[in-house]
């Protein structure tokens, strides 16, 4: 059976959250892979790690990757990375699809061994170092407000649309509970109820102990690990939490 991975994010501009979420799905194998949400414009950080995990997964026989965005500019903007740091001969339709369907009604159920849900989000960083274009302006109320059910929602695709046995790495750029924990236990209990999908969050320890001389890891989170920014280690922040789907 043909393995497949789907890498789904919406955001990633930062060369952490691209180290970090790589090493959660161990893009190193081959799968086939969704990558759905949105891709940052800063992708000079992605191209070493990555780009180079792309190829990984392309190069098998049965690599295929899977990446989606509903904003065509940023799409466009993948296509023209991958086209100059992805061989020709594995950027054929049976390997790599780049598309800018509705993340929220995703039409593919039950067949990805990886997805990364990267979801928009209230992007911290940014909110507090730039004025254009702020999510916490007050005309932008009613969107941020809106962001934890789309979070709900992407997640939720993400989840239908992994096999079972499969993993989901959903991420944020927030320390935002009402988007990271909290978006993780609600999709949780409607994935069982509404679809009859049995996930489990997996203990990430290991994963925290390995970075912890390059991150600084918040030490009280109750689901997943948060990424907190300080003097030492300018990363985030970034959270991130891995989802095992049993059945």
């Amino acid at each position: 059976m043909q393995p497949r991975c789907s890498l789904s994010s919406p955001l990633m501009s930062a060369l952490g959250t691209a180290s970090l979420t790589c090493a959660l799905l161990r893009v190193e194998r081959c799968w086939r892979c969704c990558w759905r949400a949105a891709v940052s414009a800063v992708l000079s950080g992605l191209i070493n790690v990555t780009l180079r995990r792309c190829r990984y997964i392309l190069l098998s026989v049965a690599g295929y990757l899977s990446a989606n965005d509903t904003s065509i500019s940023r799409c466009n903007r993948l296509r023209r990375v991958l086209q100059s740091y992805v061989p020709r001969e594995l950027r054929s339709e049976d390997r790599l699809r780049v598309t800018s369907w509705d993340g929220t009604e995703w039409p593919e159920e039950g067949i990805y061994d990886r997805v990364l849900v990267d979801v928009p989000c209230t992007t911290d960083r940014h909110s507090l170092l730039e004025e254009e274009n702020n999510i916490f302006h007050r005309l932008r109320m009613k969107e941020r407000q809106r962001l934890p059910l789309l979070q709900s929602q992407l997640l939720l695709s993400g989840l239908r649309a992994v096999v079972p046995g499969g993993d989901v790495v959903y991420s944020t750029c927030t320390l935002s509970a009402l988007q990271n924990e909290c978006v993780v236990e609600r999709v949780l209990g409607l994935a069982a109820s509404e679809f009859g999908i049995h996930a489990v969050v997996q203990d990430l320890r290991n994963f925290r102990d390995i970075f912890r001389k390059t991150f600084n890891f918040y030490q009280e989170s109750r689901l997943g690990e948060l990424v907190l920014p300080n003097l030492t280690a300018n990363y985030g922040p970034i959270y991130l939490c891995k989802i095992r789907r049993l059945r």
